[in-house]
């Protein structure tokens, strides 16, 4: 969706802070929020797509005043919320400060080795690449200008730009319509090159890029 939590390129925001303490979770609150979002994956079943909109969702004003985990903590309420796991009263409670009246869930502790799995979150897999590919190695492409309501990986500041495929990435399920719907949707994901100079303009070094992963429907040709 186009909201303040899409701010590539924009200026005006200060320095990013840095946790330079040596530790994951410099709060021991940000370490619980992090292992009740484990827990939640897996009453809920796994849906990054979307936990990001429901994040992105927040109200401008807390949004940007909130921190990492703190936005994290807004997307499982709303999670929970929508799946009535906990009520209006409940929520309230939550809100106001205040621990709410639950009964116990009754679920068994997760074994640690799948906690361990759950953390590391590996990745590998056979790429599927079946069907027609529409761009291929080289092929320009520019990044369409288009707005949605929903959740989308396409950034604003590469609406519009051009740039080069340098990989195709096989087929992939498509972030907006798994995050509206649940549904897993497969479509080409390519690696596309963008030149500084054709993102910022000419102040900007011409030996740099930015390379992004972009889902077939967000490009077409240049």
């Amino acid at each position: 969706m186009d909201g303040v939590h899409d701010m590539g390129g924009m200026h005006g925001f200060g320095s990013v802070p840095v946790n330079d303490q040596g530790r994951p979770f410099p709060e021991p609150w940000e370490g619980r929020v992090f292992a009740t979002n484990l827990a939640l994956t897996v009453a809920l079943g796994a849906n990054l797509d979307r936990f990001r909109f429901l994040a992105e969702s927040m109200p401008p004003v807390a949004y940007l005043s909130s921190s990492y985990y703190e936005r994290w903590l807004a997307s499982m309420l709303s999670a929970v919320a929508e799946q009535g796991l906990l009520s209006g009263d409940q929520l309230a409670a939550i809100d106001a400060g205040h621990v709410p009246e639950v009964e116990p869930a009754g679920a068994e502790a997760l074994p640690p080795e799948i906690v361990q799995v759950l953390v590391d979150a590996p990745t590998g897999y056979q790429r599927d690449l079946g069907g027609k590919a529409a761009f291929q190695s080289r092929d320009r492409v520019r990044a369409r200008t288009r707005h949605s309501a929903g959740h989308t990986r396409l950034p604003r500041y590469v609406r519009g730009r051009c740039g080069e495929i340098i990989s195709d990435n096989g087929n992939q399920h498509l972030p907006d319509t798994r995050a509206e719907t649940g549904d897993i949707t497969m479509q080409r994901l390519y690696t596309v090159r963008f030149m500084a100079t054709e993102l910022w303009g000419e102040q900007a070094n011409p030996r740099d890029s930015v390379c992004l992963d972009l889902w077939e429907s967000y490009l077409e040709p240049a």
